[in-house]
């Protein structure tokens, strides 16, 4: 490899999505609904966007790594952004340093999309309810939790984790329908799906479950 090609691979992205930016569209959403969310809500949401978006891109969404932590998975930068906020509700998302290093970037249709989804599927969980969601046996972070070595959460095993729970069949490379799921802990699982079409995602009752639509949105049957 030459000094060129070296200096490439050292040259940072010019397209980063960060954490705190994720964060800030799931904020922005609830304002529309004059909502509010807590640090822990949107630490949460932020990750389980991020882990399905490997199912609907084969990718994730965020380009930071996301740790193990006694109360689940966290994306370092987001949390030092939101510690202030204690338990309240969050009026604003500080930028992170990998953000303010990157502030052209700014978020695709598509996952904007699938911030929405994550957001009208999961919204009405607290922070608890999310953190039981992600902290269960068998998620990535009870792998990287028990590794006790490793506190990094492997993204191979978040692809792995939200390609199961999606189910057989579906995946970014399909243009069958995918499901996008809230899970009721600690057992029943509740959600709606997404079907691929032309590059969009559109709403789809799921299985055997009602769903109904309001306004381009999911209302979900109670648990």
């Amino acid at each position: 490899m030459g000094l060129m090609d070296v200096m490439k691979s050292r040259a940072p992205k010019s397209r980063c999505v960060t954490s705190t930016l994720v964060a800030q569209e799931f904020l922005n959403l609830a304002d529309q609904d004059k909502e509010s969310l807590t640090p822990l809500q949107l630490i949460k949401m932020t990750y389980i966007a991020h882990g399905w978006a490997f199912v609907n891109f084969s990718r994730g969404l965020v380009d930071e790594e996301v740790e193990a932590w006694l109360h689940g998975p966290v994306f370092p930068d987001l949390y030092r952004s939101l510690k202030s906020y204690g338990g309240g509700p969050v009026d604003k998302v500080r930028p992170s340093d990998l953000q303010r290093r990157h502030p052209a970037t700014e978020l695709e249709p598509e996952e904007r999309e699938l911030i929405a989804a994550v957001y009208e599927g999961y919204k009405n969980y607290n922070g608890i309810d999310l953190t039981k969601m992600t902290h269960r046996r068998a998620t990535p972070w009870d792998k990287a939790w028990n590794e006790r070595e490793c506190r990094v959460i492997k993204e191979s095993w978040i692809k792995e984790y939200y390609t199961k729970l999606a189910g057989p069949g579906h995946g970014a490379d399909t243009q069958r329908s995918y499901p996008l799921s809230a899970e009721n802990p600690p057992e029943t699982l509740v959600g709606a799906g997404f079907r691929r079409l032309q590059g969009d995602l559109w709403p789809r009752a799921p299985g055997n479950q009602s769903c109904s639509v309001h306004a381009g949105r999911f209302s979900f049957p109670d648990p």
